[in-house]
C-alpha cells in the first residue's frame, strides 16, 4: 500500500510529541479524529516519525519499505485537517493486572554501567538531547539482541516499525544505576514479525547518559 501523504510537523506540534512517549522504538502512533470524515466510525491512524513527520498511509497491514522520505514530496502540517491527535501507548505486549499501563510487562533496575542500544531512522533522534539526555517514554534494545540485528531494514522486522524506514543509526544508553526499566517481546504486527527484545525507560535519564557510537548498513 501506498504512503498517501507526508506532513512537516510544525514547531509547536513538535514540542507535544517530544513531550509524549513512544509507541515503540522510533515512532509514535496516533489516532486522529477528523468529523469531515469520522461518519461514526473508528478514528483513522497515522504515523509520527522522529517528532518531524507524519505519515498516512492506505492501510497499515502492506506498508512498503521506505529507504528514505527524500522521494516523497511533503506537505506543512497545516494541511493535514483534524479535530484531535491522540498518540497511542505501546499495546503490544500482555500487561499483568496489577501494572495499569500500557507498557512492556517485565520491570528491572539496572546495574551500574550496564548499557543499552537505540536504534533510530534518524541521526538526530529526537528522544536524545544534545547533552545526552534521553526523554522520559523512550525505547531501546539489548546489546545481545544486536547480534541478530544487522541493518537497519533488519530492525525494522525485528522491531517491526511501522514508519519502514531503515533503524541504522546506533545511541549507545548508559542509565544511571537502580534506574527502572520495561522490558518486552515485540509481537507480530504491521505485517511484521517482531520477536526483538524492546526496553522502555519511562523516565527522563540524565545528560550524559546517550550517545551516538556508529551507523549500520541500510541492509
Amino acid at each position: 500500500m501506498a504512503l498517501i501523504s507526508l506532513y512537516n510537523v510544525q514547531d509547536d506540534t513538535k514540542l507535544s510529541f517530544i513531550n509524549s512517549p513512544e509507541s515503540g522504538m522510533g515512532f509514535q502512533l496516533a489516532d486522529v479524529d477528523n468529523n469531515k470524515n469520522m461518519f461514526g466510525g473508528q478514528p483513522r491512524q497515522v504515523i509520527i516519525s522522529n517528532c518531524d513527520f507524519i505519515l498516512e498511509f492506505e492501510s497499515f497491514n502492506n506498508i512498503p519499505l521506505l529507504l528514505d522520505l527524500e522521494n516523497f514530496r511533503s506537505k506543512s502540517e497545516k494541511y493535514f485537517q483534524y479535530t484531535k491527535l491522540s498518540i497511542k501507548l505501546n499495546s503490544r505486549y500482555i500487561i499483568p493486572t496489577n501494572l495499569n499501563q500500557n507498557y512492556p510487562p517485565y520491570v528491572y533496575y539496572t546495574e551500574p554501567g550496564e548499557e543499552f542500544i537505540r536504534l533510530s531512522a534518524f541521526k538526530n533522534d529526537k528522544r536524545i538531547g544534545e547533552d545526552g539526555s534521553v526523554i522520559g517514554g523512550t525505547y531501546a534494545t539489548t546489546p545481545n539482541d544486536m547480534n541478530v540485528t544487522p541493518s537497519g531494514l533488519a530492525a525494522v522486522g525485528r522491531y517491526a516499525l511501522p514508519n519502514r524506514l531503515p533503524a541504522k543509526f546506533v545511541f549507545k544508553i548508559t542509565p544511571p544505576p537502580s534506574t527502572p526499566i520495561y522490558f518486552g517481546t515485540v509481537t507480530p504486527n504491521y505485517g511484521l514479525c517482531g520477536g526483538g527484545v524492546e526496553v522502555f525507560f519511562p523516565n527522563p535519564l540524565p545528560e550524559g547518559s546517550a550517545k551516538f557510537i556508529t551507523e549500520i548498513p541500510i541492509k
